[in-house]
């Protein structure tokens, strides 16, 4: 048995699984954040064929909400037609009298014969599903932060995000700046958003061949997953925290050019755009949570994440 452990913004992962390439891709995702401690974790992730197997018991004893997704007070369960099957149970207590989340998992495909490609596509889901999702669930909770599909970086002096869809090249351009101008990335896909500051997140940095060419760079590994390369993002330099400066949207064309968005606009559009992307906790299985965490829920701000998050870009300045 493999056991990882992570310390995220002060929230503690411990990941226990039998497979050794996994627990490799998600320790390459979390390097910035390895930690020698495995006592008292806020999650506690089991992704094993026994794990599996108990989860699958214990969705006997919950109530259906649709889609494959079963619930009680203080848990979920899911499986997917992808043959991946979770139980999430909040537990009432943990670090600083905090509840915690146990995580029993696994995914069937990896019992079967695939390419390294379909390999490590499960591997990206299962880390997201299993590792990621409850992660910025409790971060969000405990901190009463938002997520945003943003890439971040940062000199110390100027920090800048830029938002949008995938493939508009919001990681092609804070790769460039790294290389270039003395940047690190806080991060290149999940962007944690505070009330002052604004909190890094830097897994692996997916990108295309022709940027690989243009920044020489090395891949993790010798294939793509989803058509991208994973690079180290400890190669370019990484960070934690800043007070962003700017926030872009970006889209791609023919000119450049900018044009000025009210914050209110801005973050409502990246809501819509959060929702085509379904890449987020609550576009998931997690999306239950509000109706079993109560646990958790006394300390979060009665503003909505929308009108919180346009306060805080308006506070700044920016857009």
């Amino acid at each position: 048995m493999i056991t990882k452990s992570f310390n995220v913004h002060d929230c503690v992962v411990k990941l226990t699984t039998e497979d050794e390439n996994f627990a490799q891709f998600v320790n390459a995702n979390y390097k910035p954040f390895i930690s020698k401690s495995v006592e008292k974790p806020d999650i506690s992730v089991r992704f094993t064929k026994k794990a599996g197997e108990n989860a699958r018991e214990q969705k006997k004893q919950l109530q259906t909400i649709g889609e494959d997704i079963y619930f009680s007070k203080k848990r979920i369960f899911w499986e997917n037609e992808y043959g991946f099957t979770g139980l999430v149970t909040l537990n009432d207590l943990g670090n600083n009298n905090q509840p915690n989340i146990c995580v029993q998992a696994f995914h069937q495909e990896f019992l079967e014969e695939q390419s390294s490609e379909e390999r490590y596509k499960n591997f990206q889901r299962s880390m997201r599903w299993t590792v990621h999702y409850p992660l910025f669930t409790l971060l969000m909770e405990r901190h009463n932060w938002e997520l945003l599909h943003a890439a971040a970086v940062t000199n110390g002096e100027t920090t800048l995000v830029f938002a949008g869809l995938n493939k508009v090249g919001k990681s092609t351009l804070a790769t460039y700046l790294c290389q270039n101008h003395g940047f690190r990335i806080l991060t290149d896909n999940y962007l944690l958003v505070g009330d002052q500051s604004i909190y890094g997140f830097p897994e692996v940095i997916r990108l295309g061949s022709e940027s690989m060419k243009l920044f020489e760079l090395e891949s993790l590994w010798d294939h793509e997953v989803y058509g991208k390369h994973h690079i180290d993002p400890t190669d370019i330099g990484t960070a934690m925290e800043a007070t962003p400066d700017a926030f872009f949207i970006l889209s791609r064309g023919n000119q450049l050019r900018t044009r000025e968005i009210e914050p209110e606009d801005a973050w409502q559009s990246m809501e819509n755009l959060h929702a085509m992307l379904g890449e987020f906790p609550q576009h998931n299985f997690m999306a239950v949570w509000p109706m079993m965490s109560d646990l958790l829920s006394e300390g979060r701000n009665n503003l909505s994440g929308s009108t919180q998050t346009a306060l805080f870009l308006r506070n700044h300045g920016i857009f």
